[in-house]
């Protein structure tokens, strides 16, 4: 169980690079915590790479990849949260997330500006039926939020 195991976990980031890896739920915890350790230590294009090809791997998940993504949210930090609202957002396509709503009710008033801005993106990309549920947000992040948002 042991050497094969954590052998298989250890290339959960690398095997984000082959487009038809698709991340099971098992795999986003792990796959997130490699991520996180990963990013550390890179900048500029390098880690936007990374991202993107975590982003991507999620976004080709099922709907409980989307449920792990948006369990503990709020342990998750910023930079996670970036990330997760980005998987969701290009999964939420695909694939029915009703639990999306909530998420991106506490994204909007996150004390984050990165997270408030994918936060606002998904809220237009989705095109969600429930939208003005968000519009007293969007207007609020108008209103006062800083420049980047």
């Amino acid at each position: 169980m042991g050497a094969a195991d954590s052998g298989d976990s250890a290339t959960t980031l690398e095997r984000c690079r082959d487009p038809g890896f698709t991340p099971g739920v098992r795999d986003v915890g792990e796959l997130l915590a490699q991520w996180q350790h990963a990013q550390v230590d890179l900048r500029g294009s390098p880690r936007r790479a990374l991202d993107k090809r975590v982003v991507a791997a999620l976004a080709r998940g099922e709907r409980g990849v989307g449920l792990a993504l948006i369990d503990r949210w709020s342990q998750a930090g910023d930079e996670q949260r970036v990330l997760r609202l980005q998987a969701l957002r290009r999964l939420a396509v695909r694939v029915a997330l009703p639990e999306l709503t909530e998420v991106l009710t506490g994204g909007l008033q996150d004390a984050s500006p990165r997270v408030v801005r994918e936060a606002a993106r998904a809220v237009g990309k989705l095109g969600l039926d429930e939208g003005s549920v968000f519009e007293p947000l969007l207007l609020a992040v108008c209103r006062d939020g800083a420049l980047p948002q």
